[in-house]
């Protein structure tokens, strides 16, 4: 809509200027010298631009002139083909369908352009009517014709000049008498000589703008009236082209071409139909009825074209040979281990781009639809095979390099031949005996390959040979089998896509180097800058550096390789002029249901697949990058509050609003593919509502686990809490809106349901600080001196009052060691040494601390006694 209103505004600019207008002045005369100035402007502007207009309408037309040539031309060119030449047909058909929808792409919209000229031709008759009418009034203006006037015959006006007054006594331009004469008629004003000059002159501009639009308008009428003649013609053309399209589908994917094994038995036959084939296309000329004709897509053009492009492959390997050796003789880079090992691939690559150089350079040169042609068409495939040449020697090792090239030369050769054969626009009988043939040859060139060069290639390149080597078993089997286009199809789309597939892994790699490399320094930097964690970290914490590499890693890498698949096929199938077939097999649906009113209820289609997985990538980065950013946000909000730069993991939450975020990003996600699918959000609705009230009663537990994971999430329970539940004692490592897991200190992994964990009243050890009170007992003998005892232990202890290794206190220095009696035993006085340890240095602690107080004590003579049970017998 937006491009037709600019098409509307370019055209009306060819012929209107700024707006008229005029405002209320002091008084009419005063009006009408204004407006006498604003038309003389426009009616010079006007004049000074009718040159461009003039030229305009020449180029316009002479567009329409080659329009109608075009038009005539395809549909002889459409309508002369025949079936057994089904790449001359497809071109003929492409042609057709191209031109179609240009035409309409390119074509003003008329219609508007005539209702706003309508508009202008109207407000200018109205305009010089009111001049008209304005006393004393005119009768008529002879110059403006009657189609362009303005009649209203219900207004009648009187041009009465008082009998007693005479024209000449009117004091002013302007003169207004309120009372009734003798007669009875009311008096009206009347123009002054120079108003009436003034009024002359605004009708004599006005009419001529209604002139200019009025011819504007009859020059756009019938340019509409042409082009309206063409699009039907066109459109004639381009229906007949359609339903030679889907014969054509038809008859390659359910009939093929002819079974190669069929045309075995009649050989002979089969090669006289050839033969008879190749003369009608090839030969340079035809005689009809004693006349000769040329064509410049038959005879030398064809013929001289393939030897010219042999010869320039030819020309272009001998000079990238000499070129590649030359610099290997003078240049002592060239001389080393790494360009020697590469330089089977140097040298192909070498040679295309001088192959490409040559095309592109020559295509100028020509005034021929047929080089055109085929020139687009090689340079599309040396821009394939060069960037795959290209990706190959950045990526693989130098010591690969050569077995990665040879891996896929069969490909790369089977792909020369099948746009070879496009460009000589090869009968359908000719293909089908030469191509069976060659790619049998060619899967068994691949089969060596891969065979002899498994062990000295890279696992992508033998991945990327053993597919080769399946896709020239399918070309094959299916040109056997005498479908011989759809096989052409999958050997170019193949060609592409090996070529996609190495572009993409050589960018992963080169993306890899820069992550661990310059990236990795600059996240090392920063984090020794300022650390955020003191005993967890995540990737997210730096997502102010790693954010683009995120979005290329995450998202647009996995899009690209997506995405490939339908670009690589459209390209194949561009080739060889069959881009409806491709637009077919992406926009049919696999599902197509409709309710009773005709409406869709749901729409499938590979293309809407294709968006659906797209948009899979970029809602996994967006949730992932709100949840580092607002992770950055929440730890750079606590280090102000606390002013302190380290913060423990069990000092924030994030699970509630990372569940949160993701339930959002999820959430329209699902929305999206709802949508883009038109899945019948009121058939949803229904289901959901009737499966409601089962669902609670048969998930009440699991409804209860879900409100209790929500109450845990807000900040009762943390990702990194040390808790004891059930005598488990553990460290949160996950919460679930079902369960919450525990890492448990032998190693093992407990989850607890939400609601055990608040029906158990579970211990959070770390929910106030990172500390928790540990008491140790040991036992001495009666009569020990217990201040001794303590004095002794107390300085002991100090050799395990460390940090840990973020630089906390093990032990909490502002509470310190307590060593008191605990309790006079049986067999002992116990001695009990409290302090508030490190929760996740509690056992290592403990096992220390019992070290040294056995140490301590029978190095200072202090007896530990054993346990002692008198035991007393009587006897009865």
């Amino acid at each position: 809509m937006n491009k037709k209103k600019l098409l509307v505004s370019a055209v009306l600019m060819l012929f209107a200027l700024p707006v008229l207008a005029v405002f209320n002045e002091k008084d009419l005369p005063q009006t009408l010298s204004v407006l006498r100035f604003e038309l003389k402007q426009e009616v010079a502007k006007m004049e000074a631009r009718s040159t461009s207009i003039r030229s305009r309408e020449r180029a316009q037309h002479f567009g329409m002139i080659q329009l109608t040539k075009r038009c005539n031309e395809l549909a002889l060119m459409l309508y002369s083909q025949s079936n057994d030449f089904t790449m001359d047909m497809t071109y003929a058909l492409q042609e057709v369908t191209k031109e179609y929808e240009s035409f309409h792409m390119r074509r003003l919209p008329f219609d508007e352009i005539i209702g706003s000229l309508n508009q202008e031709i109207d407000r200018y008759s109205r305009l010089v009517e009111s001049l008209r009418r304005i006393p004393p009034q005119l009768k008529d203006i002879d110059e403006l014709p009657d189609s362009l006037k303005y009649h209203n015959d219900s207004l009648k006006f009187v041009d009465r000049i008082p009998p007693r007054m005479p024209r000449h006594t009117l004091e002013g331009r302007t003169m207004v008498l309120d009372s009734l004469n003798s007669r009875g008629h009311k008096m009206v004003f009347f123009l002054d000589e120079q108003g009436q000059a003034d009024r002359d002159s605004c009708i004599r501009y006005a009419t001529t703008l209604l002139k200019m639009y009025s011819g504007a308008k009859d020059r756009i009428v019938a340019d509409n009236e042409h082009y309206e003649e063409t699009s039907m013609r066109l459109k004639e053309s381009y229906d007949y082209a359609h339903d030679r399209y889907n014969k054509l589908q038809k008859s390659m994917l359910t009939h093929g071409q002819g079974n190669f094994f069929r045309v075995l038995k009649r050989l002979k036959l089969y090669v006289n139909f050839a033969k008879d084939d190749a003369a009608r296309k090839y030969s340079s000329r035809s005689v009809v009825d004693g006349s000769l004709s040329k064509s410049e897509w038959r005879g030398p053009q064809v013929t001289g074209l393939v030897f010219a492009v042999l010869l320039c492959l030819l020309l272009s390997t001998v000079i990238s040979i000499l070129l590649v050796n030359l610099l290997g003789r003078f240049i002592k880079l060239f001389r080393e281990e790494g360009f020697q090992k590469r330089k089977l691939g140097i040298t192909i690559a070498c040679g295309v781009l001088i192959f490409a150089a040559a095309v592109l350079i020559a295509t100028p040169m020509v005034d021929n639809n047929f080089l055109k042609l085929a020139s687009g068409l090689l340079t599309k495939l040396s821009v394939v095979l060069l960037l795959t040449l290209i990706a190959i020697l950045f990526r693989v090792d130098k010591h690969k390099c050569s077995a990665a090239v040879r891996l896929c030369l069969p490909v790369f050769l089977m792909g020369i031949l099948l746009v070879s054969f496009r460009i000589m626009f090869m009968p359908n009988r000719m293909l089908a005996l030469i191509l069976p043939p060659l790619m049998l040859a060619g899967f068994i060139w691949q089969s060596v390959c891969s065979a002899r060069l498994r062990k000295h290639s890279e696992r992508i390149d033998r991945v990327l040979g053993r597919i080769s080597l399946f896709v020239l078993l399918a070309g094959t089997v299916l040109s056997w089998l005498g479908y011989n286009f759809i096989c052409i199809i999958v050997i170019v789309w193949w060609l592409f896509q090996m070529m996609s597939v190495q572009v993409i892994v050589t960018l992963v790699g080169l993306l890899d180097r820069y992550g661990d490399g310059r990236m990795q320094r600059r996240i090392d930097r920063m984090a020794a800058e300022m650390p955020s964690l003191t005993d967890v970290s995540d990737r997210g914490d730096y997502i102010s550096i790693t954010w683009i590499y995120d979005m290329v890693r995450m998202a647009l890498i996995p899009i690209l390789a997506i995405m490939s698949i339908s670009f690589c096929l459209r390209n194949a199938m561009d080739i060889f002029d069959m881009r409806e077939l491709c637009n077919t097999l992406f926009t049919t649906p696999f599902f197509n249901l409709a309710d009773k009113s005709g409406a869709v209820i749901l729409h499938v289609s590979m293309h809407k697949i294709i968006v659906v997985a797209t948009l899979y990538f970029v809602f996994r980065y967006l949730n992932y990058f709100l949840r580092s950013f607002y992770r950055v946000l929440k730890l750079e909000k606590m280090r102000r509050d606390s002013g302190r730069m380290h913060i423990h993991a069990n000092e924030f939450n994030l699970t509630l609003a990372n569940n949160v975020i993701a339930i959002i990003v999820w959430g329209i996600y699902i929305v999206t593919v709802i949508l883009l699918w038109k899945i019948p959000v009121g058939a949803l609705s229904i289901v959901a509502a009737g499966l409601a009230t089962g669902i609670g009663l048969a998930m009440k537990d699991i409804l209860n686990n879900f409100i209790y994971g929500i109450q845990l999430m807000s900040g009762r329970l943390r990702v990194g809490d040390w808790i004891i539940c059930d005598g488990v004692r553990g460290r949160v490592s996950a919460i679930s809106y079902q369960s919450t897991q525990i890492e448990c200190e032998d190693g093992s992994v407990m989850s607890f349901l939400n609601a055990t964990l608040f029906n158990n009243n579970f211990r959070n050890l770390t929910r106030n600080n990172s500390y928790e009170l540990v008491k140790i007992i040991c036992g001495v003998s009666y009569g020990t001196d217990v201040e001794r005892v303590r004095a002794l232990l107390l300085d002991a202890l100090k050799s395990v009052q460390t940090k840990d290794a973020f630089g906390r206190d093990i032990v909490n220095p502002e509470k310190g060691v307590t060593v008191a009696v605990d309790e006079l035993a049986e067999s002992s006085v116990n001695i009990a040494i409290k302090q508030h340890v490190l929760v996740t240095e509690r056992w290592g602690y403990i096992a220390r601390v019992k070290e040294l107080v056995y140490n301590t004590l029978n190095a200072n003579g202090i007896s530990i006694p054993f346990n002692q049970l008198d035991v007393h017998v009587v006897n009865g």
